[in-house]
């Protein structure tokens, strides 16, 4: 290079941007474009000098609720048949030390599209365990993971890969429990090989159960398949044996990365199975036989989910966009910690700020001080208020110092879901317009512990609580369930939509008569804005005032219309003190409702 009196500059040339640069610039312009703009917020740099990272893509609700983070690195597409990308090494090393779920994209920018994957622990060690001497490595892209303009199917995926992250926040030993789950899985499916010992009416035989399998998990039972079966895309069957009277088989999950036939083979020496000791204590897979016929029962294929679902439905709490439930579920979670909270019994109202405040700076702050890679803030719950008070005022003096909280600090709770009470906070700031939390809940004058002894019990506060409970039941209920539970035929229905439901409290004060619910459903005219009626049994509005027998298909009258009885049931009232009330009596009501429909659905097969 010259100067301007046409000498040679010993300073040289200005640095060149990279070969790379207009085909990076090109691609990530093309995912943006492609990208929804309402659930996805793209935060990239073009040309950045972070090693291993382009930047985020914040994923949100349709309310614009935030629900996550991924940390993304976006190529361009260079093997597109079918897509690939040559992947250096360094990149997986970063992925695979990020505290976010790290997604790869690579775009490819002639065609309008973009292939992900999501660099998961799991998908990193198969990685590793093919790696030789090299310096870079091929990575497939499942060709369902696609990203195109009008498809926005790929958010769904997102949001599961999310919402199976909030769980190691909670609960950090899942991680531990998902990592070793997965290498039994791969233990054994390395012992697999295609299935070409059977004849086409076999794997006629086969498909069929497997499908069925596949079809109750995904579209009857879906939080059953993400909660039990850690997300994984479907299940897939490895028979070892297929005679005239018996089949033996092994379940075994698959993931949505796997480029493979549903149905495998295995040797057919059973006896190895259960002389191996990792596979008796997993739960990682199943292995069962039955006869022929038995097989080639639908229901069969309920018989064999079962346990996984009603497993997952006793850890179930909802999770939906509902106004009612997200002030129960935080009246609870700071009811509990009101120490933390500043918010006593005698309290009705306090600032949504203050709840954010506390949650995102105080609490992590008093839990860095204990110097935990993961930190249980149930301790909060019993801590001496003495000593707790100093911890919250010294947090606050770091707050006010400039001292920000580590983020990476894994924070959770036992009682509560802590990531799932953080999101419902979110959604009352994005709903509420004065900025103000009212209790939900009337708090009771007895303590926690003492709730368990129904003579404690008060009339008046029962009555009180259980109206605000059935006002906003049934709606919170059909929410969850038409997304987590929408099995065929209404077996999951609290009650059919011609119904009209009559709750009432029977609390007769001064005797030896423990209190209960009486629920009553009738046919009749049926009001959809009201379809259950709560009473407690003393109000003279209550429709069986008087009655000496409770059990009486005796016509009711509510509200002018009347009645017949079709159902009468009595209900314990112990999940009303519960930490979660409407998710105590959800899961209470699912497992009583999923245990009589397997046991009608399934009956005991013949199984080996």
């Amino acid at each position: 290079m010259q100067d301007n009196k046409g000498k040679k500059s010993k300073l040289g040339k200005p640095a060149a941007y990279p070969k790379t640069a207009v085909a990076e610039m090109s691609s990530i312009a093309k995912l943006k474009d492609m990208l929804d703009k309402v659930q996805v917020k793209a935060d990239i740099k073009e040309l950045d000098k972070i090693p291993g990272s382009d930047g985020y893509l914040d994923i949100n609700g349709l309310d614009q609720v935030p629900i996550g983070k991924f940390e993304v690195q976006i190529k361009t597409l260079s093997l597109n048949t079918p897509p690939r990308h040559q992947c250096e090494l360094p990149l997986l090393a970063h992925s695979r030390d990020a505290i976010l779920p790290f997604l790869l994209i690579a775009v490819d920018v002639p065609n309008d599209a973009a292939y992900w994957i999501h660099l998961s622990k799991s998908v990193l060690k198969e990685i590793e365990d093919k790696l030789e001497d090299q310096k870079s490595v091929v990575v497939p892209f499942p060709s369902s993971n696609k990203i195109s303009y009008g498809d926005n199917s790929y958010i769904e995926s997102w949001i599961s890969i999310l919402e199976e992250y909030k769980q190691y926040a909670d609960f950090p030993e899942e991680r531990k429990l998902r990592l070793e789950f997965e290498a039994e899985v791969k233990m054994w499916r390395d012992r697999m090989r295609p299935a070409i010992k059977f004849t086409p009416a076999q794997i006629t035989s086969i498909n069929h159960f497997i499908d069925s399998v596949n079809n109750i998990l995904t579209n009857e039972f879906p939080y059953a398949k993400a909660a039990y079966l850690y997300n994984y895309y479907k299940i897939g069957i490895a028979v070892s044996s297929y005679t005239d009277k018996q089949v033996n088989y092994l379940l075994y999950p698959i993931r949505s990365s796997d480029n493979e036939s549903t149905i495998k083979e295995l040797d057919d020496d059973e006896s190895k199975f259960f002389s191996d000791e990792t596979f008796i204590n997993n739960n990682a897979l199943e292995i069962s036989g039955c006869n022929v016929e038995t097989f080639a029962s639908t229901d069969y294929s309920y018989y064999r989910v079962r346990n996984w679902i009603q497993k997952s439905v006793k850890k179930y709490t909802p999770r939906v966009e509902n106004y009612a439930f997200a002030r129960e579920y935080v009246d609870r979670f700071i009811s509990a910690f009101h120490q933390v909270f500043d918010f006593d019994e005698e309290k009705e109202m306090i600032s949504l700020k203050q709840i954010c405040h506390t949650t995102e700076n105080i609490i992590p702050l008093i839990a860095e001080q204990y110097h935990s890679e993961r930190i249980c803030i149930d301790f909060l719950l019993t801590e001496n208020p003495a000593r707790l008070q100093k911890q919250i005022k010294e947090a606050e003096e770091k707050f006010k110092a400039g001292h920000t909280p580590v983020n990476s600090l894994p924070i959770y709770s036992r009682e509560f879901n802590f990531e799932l009470f953080k999101h419902y906070l979110s959604f009352l700031r994005a709903t509420t317009s004065n900025g103000e939390f009212i209790r939900y809940y009337k708090p009771y004058s007895h303590s926690q512990y003492e709730s368990q002894f129904w003579r404690n019990w008060k009339k008046d506060e029962l009555g009180y609580n259980l109206k605000i409970f059935w006002k906003n039941f049934l709606k919170i209920y059909e929410q969850s369930i038409s997304k987590d539970f929408p099995a065929k035929d209404g077996i999951t229905s609290f009650m059919k939509t011609y119904e009209t439901c009559v709750v009432i409290l029977h609390f007769r004060e001064n005797t030896n008569v423990k209190p209960s619910l009486l629920i009553y459903k009738l046919n009749g005219i049926c009001d959809p804005k009201q379809r259950i009626h709560f009473y407690v049994d003393n109000d003279e509005k209550c429709p069986i005032l008087g009655r000496k027998n409770f059990f009486s298909k005796e016509p009711i009258v509510v509200n002018s219309n009347t009645y017949i009885p079709t159902f009468i049931q009595v209900m314990d009232l112990e999940f009303i003190y519960e930490t979660v009330p409407t998710a105590a009596f959800i899961r209470t009501f699912l497992e009583r409702r999923l245990k009589d429909f397997f046991n009608n659905k399934a009956p005991n097969f013949k199984t080996f």
